[in-house]
């Protein structure tokens, strides 16, 4: 044991001897610094920073480099890899174009990159074993790219986890696996197509989200977002859901949703949103959103930001939802844009029973829909109020009395409803009624 130990400290004393020398040896690199052949490498093993752009061109071991004052390139010809063990900042970009003989870049250090980092994975073939350790990274002062070239998730297995990154600008993710941001609360813009999982337990506000073909998403703390744009997502997620999402509410803001294989979309505390649009979710059944109070281009209260018209924004759109049979809107109150309904599955208008203020309505193509049952606190549509092709609405009558509609009225190819009826509802309509002449003529 004394052996040992005596030993043993003869070796930390060597290793703080060798590294006190190593210090001692380490210089600045002026200029840049490109690394195209064993005689560089060993030219710059020394470097403890490069006030210029480091170029790694082939394998390199920089044991000693601890800053780059302007861009970091790996952009191999040949096999090898990258270590940069105590590398902290980068002064500019950061820029990593692996292949399938260059395959490993070792930054565990690295916590800041003052501009841009992009990561970008080449061709999936060869690819499987590739590592890339960026985990302290904490600051990317505009853009974080990750991107593979060809592939899916389905045949491209790599995950990125940022355990410490807590500011960037803009994140914008490409066919790679599963992807994991923890501690970051806030991004003004996260942009994901063909990736795995995508999980910001942290995040409670974020500018633009637009998620196209990804697996599952947990965003259990989001508030608050200007734009949400899900296409297709979750290939094998059956529910959709922003638990503590309040606000999608500005002069440009929207919440749109396109999907399949995703059944229930959930918003449960939302309360003000910009445009609502819910279109081609075939296997949707459910939409849930009872704390929902208006569909408009500004918060209550605030002045608008922008000269858009309500015939641009501010509208709620279901279309194309056959499936769709369960929806609550409990709370909404106005919609200051176009309430659309269009190829659902509705059988009534239950949903919208507290709705009195509409910009315009159009209802079509609603196979299910025998009547206006819901509608009767509705007292306000600014223009007009449109209604096609809806083969077994037979009953308009069950509206609000006061119910005026500042516009015109259209009725086209609703052939089980009464021709009286559609005279009658004249009464509402300050405008002019339209009709094609295709309804029951018989009661």
């Amino acid at each position: 044991t004394t052996t040992t130990t005596t030993m043993s400290r003869a070796a930390v004393v060597l290793a703080v001897l060798t590294a006190v020398a190593a210090l001692a040896a380490a210089r600045d690199c002026a200029g840049d610094v490109l690394l195209y052949s064993d005689a560089d490498v060993a030219n710059a093993a020394d470097c403890e920073t490069v006030e210029g752009t480091l170029d790694i061109n082939i394998g390199a071991t920089l044991p000693l480099l601890r800053s780059v004052g302007k861009d970091l390139t790996v952009a191999p010809c040949g096999a090898g890899q990258a270590d940069l063990p105590a590398l902290t900042t980068v002064g500019r970009n950061v820029y990593l174009n692996l292949s399938p003989i260059f395959k490993v870049v070792l930054l565990p250090a690295l916590r800041s990159v003052k501009r841009n980092f992009k990561l970008e994975l080449g061709n999936v073939r060869g690819m499987d074993d590739v590592t890339v350790d960026i985990g302290a990274l904490q600051f990317v002062g505009k853009q974080l790219e990750v991107i593979c070239s060809l592939g899916a998730k389905t045949s491209w297995p790599f995950p990125l986890f940022l355990g410490s990154l807590s500011s960037v600008s803009q994140i914008l993710l490409q066919k790679i696996g599963d992807v994991s941001f923890p501690v970051l609360t806030s991004v003004p813009s996260l942009e994901a197509s063909y990736c795995g999982d995508i999980t910001c337990n942290s995040l409670t506000t974020v500018g633009q989200l637009s998620l196209s073909s990804t697996g599952n998403l947990r965003f259990p703390l989001l508030e608050s977002a200007e734009q949400i744009w899900v296409l297709y997502s979750a290939v094998v997620m059956h529910t959709l859901e922003f638990p503590s999402l309040v606000d999608v509410c500005c002069s440009t803001c929207y919440f749109q949703f396109r999907g399949s294989n995703v059944t229930s979309l959930s918003v449960p505390k939302l309360q003000c949103v910009g445009s609502l649009i819910i279109s081609e979710a075939d296997a949707l059944r459910s939409f849930y959103a009872p704390a929902l109070e208006v569909v408009s281009l500004q918060n209550p209260g605030s002045s608008s930001e922008s000269n858009a018209g309500p015939e641009d924004w501010a509208n709620l759109e279901i279309l194309d939802c056959m499936e769709l049979s369960s929806v609550n809107l409990n709370s909404l109150q106005s919609v200051d844009g176009t309430l659309s309904l269009v190829n659902t599955s509705m059988v009534n208008l239950a949903s919208f029973n507290s709705v009195t203020h509409v910009w315009g309505i159009r209802i079509q193509l609603n196979s299910l829909l025998k009547s206006f049952a819901g509608l009767d606190s509705l007292v306000n549509v600014e223009v007009n109020f449109h209604v096609f092709e809806n083969p077994v609405l037979s009953d308009i009558s069950l509206l609000n009395q006061q119910l005026r509609v500042g516009g015109n009225a259209t009725f086209d190819d609703d052939p089980a409803l009464c021709c009286s009826a559609i005279a009658k509802f004249a009464y509402h309509v300050q405008g002019t009624i339209f009709t094609d002449g295709t309804c029951d003529s018989s009661c």
